[in-house]
């Protein structure tokens, strides 16, 4: 990419921009376009993650780039390495999903932003089908590319969620 500036936003007090021609040759279609740049906020990250907490999770998956490389670390049977937003969320979400009585709550615990990542730790808290209660804490580095999720590195409890699975198979 070639920088054809960077400095104080005009009209926006405390954000830094830049404005960009993008040379992207793996996807010919976004080169040369020009693209304006904004910084990554702690709030626009801790708003984002909001929506899980809301129970509005399409709004934040809106903001997750289609073809994510998404890792979640482990041993467990959520883990692996998913190449799109489709393959993550039916792997992850839709079959961990049923094994709750009523949709586990995210937690915003903590937000940390290093130029175009994001560290986000949570927590995740629910009933699972069998009644037992359900308590993990998670953490999750994003990489930012023009406002969408491109990666993710998830880290979790892999000895829970296994049990979560093999204690709640089912329908």
């Amino acid at each position: 990419m070639l920088w054809l500036y960077a400095g104080p936003t005009p009209g926006v007090p405390g954000i830094r921009g830049a404005i960009r021609a993008n040379r992207d040759t793996a996807n010919p279609a976004r080169s040369g376009r020009i693209v304006a740049i904004m910084a990554l906020t702690h709030e626009d990250v801790a708003t984002l993650f909001g929506h899980l907490a809301e129970h509005r999770p399409e709004q934040f998956f809106a903001a997750v780039a289609d073809d994510v490389d998404w890792t979640v670390m482990g041993t467990h049977p959520l883990a692996g390495h998913y190449r799109s937003k489709d393959e993550f969320v039916s792997s992850t979400f839709t079959r961990l999903d049923p094994r709750f009585r009523e949709p586990a709550r995210f937690t915003v615990t903590n937000v940390l932003v290093d130029g175009d990542w994001a560290a986000v730790e949570l927590r995740v808290d629910g009933t699972q089908m069998n009644g037992n209660p359900f308590h993990n804490g998670y953490c999750w580095l994003c990489q930012f590319d023009e406002g969408k999720i491109v990666t993710v590195r998830a880290y979790l409890d892999s000895a829970l969620v296994a049990d979560v699975i093999a204690a709640n198979e089912g329908p």
